[in-house]
């Protein structure tokens, strides 16, 4: 049998982010996207819609926002204005767009990228605006 979409186990949680994903807008590469991400892993969500299975929220100190570092790194790619929307939105309860969230979390973990390479062919933008960011 070939299988044509996520396993099984897996169906639940895609169907819950693509439903999060539509409230956000449906907008990757905007700060509503990665808002929308965040607040479902940390406030948890029902698997399918059935409220007998729950993803358990994480603790904002376990959630780190992934994202490449610059448009050549894939798609996904966030300007440094939208993702401190985002951060703004999600640690600060400001700059926030047109999803809620569902509170407001000092103690987020922050952000990764998983091309540091481009960040460094980019002369470090990523690296640089989000440094500052997080005060490190």
């Amino acid at each position: 049998m070939e299988r044509t979409g996520p396993p099984a186990r897996f169906a639940g949680v895609v169907a819950a982010f693509a439903a999060t994903l539509l409230a956000a807008g449906g907008l990757m590469g905007g700060a509503d996207f990665h808002i929308a991400m965040t607040d479902m892993l940390l406030t948890g969500f029902p698997v399918a819609g059935d409220r007998t299975k729950v993803f358990p929220p994480l603790r904002p100190d376990q959630v780190a926002i992934g994202l490449p570092a610059s448009t050549q790194a894939g798609n996904g790619h966030t300007s440094p204005a939208e993702v401190t929307k985002a951060l703004n939105c999600l640690t600060k309860k400001t700059d926030c767009g047109s999803y809620a969230t569902h509170g407001t979390w000092p103690t987020l973990r922050g952000l990764m990228t998983w091309s540091i390479n481009w960040d460094r062919f980019d002369n470090g933008e990523f690296s640089k605006n989000f440094d500052a960011y997080f005060g490190s």
